[in-house]
């Protein structure tokens, strides 16, 4: 290749680097200028604090549970400004899914009581069965005060508290209170 082209494509790649270098920079800045309207935004604080505290879950990909906030002003965020939205919530732990308009906050690792008409029926972390049904299973009925007791002394033995989640067969998911009756 002659001298002039080989000069050439490395100044259009120097210029690719510095434009991207220029942008990135811009990004950042843009990102703070987001992030000082969405900390003054009464209520985007508000919603965010929901979804904080949001007591509606999902049975999400990879056996996690997700509590989501609806949050309907997401529809108007157009589409250039959202991925600063994103990084925005993030730094909370929060997610956003665009098409539902909502909130989205990952439970971490969960036990997962399962309890359908599937043979895999029991308690579940991260993909295995830590309790099989037939340990709290009495006369083919499920005894519930001794399933939480078990609960309780897996956590207690591992010394890991997750919040305790019971997934019906439908996927409907309910927040179960494992602590015995009469407890706080």
């Amino acid at each position: 290749m002659n001298k002039k082209i080989e000069t050439l494509l490395k100044e259009i790649e120097t210029a690719k680097n510095q434009a991207r270098e220029v942008i990135d920079i811009k990004k950042v800045q843009l990102q703070k200028e987001f992030n000082k309207m969405l900390d003054n935004d009464i209520s985007f604080q508000k919603a965010l604090n929901n979804a904080e505290n949001a007591s509606d879950y999902q049975y999400a990909v990879y056996c996690n549970v997700e509590s989501w906030f609806r949050y309907l002003e997401l529809d108007d965020v157009p589409e250039e400004h959202r991925e600063y939205f994103e990084e925005y919530v993030s730094d909370k732990c929060i997610s956003i899914d665009w098409n539902n308009s909502c909130f989205l906050m990952n439970q971490g690792d969960c036990l997962i009581i399962q309890d359908d008409t599937r043979r895999d029926n029991g308690v579940w972390l991260n993909g295995k069965i830590v309790i099989d049904e037939s340990e709290y299973k009495v006369e083919g009925d499920v005894d519930e005060d001794l399933r939480n007791s078990l609960i309780e002394a897996y956590m207690e033995k591992s010394g890991f508290f997750p919040g305790v989640f019971r997934v019906t067969q439908h996927g409907d998911v309910f927040l179960v209170n494992t602590t015995p009756k009469g407890k706080k």
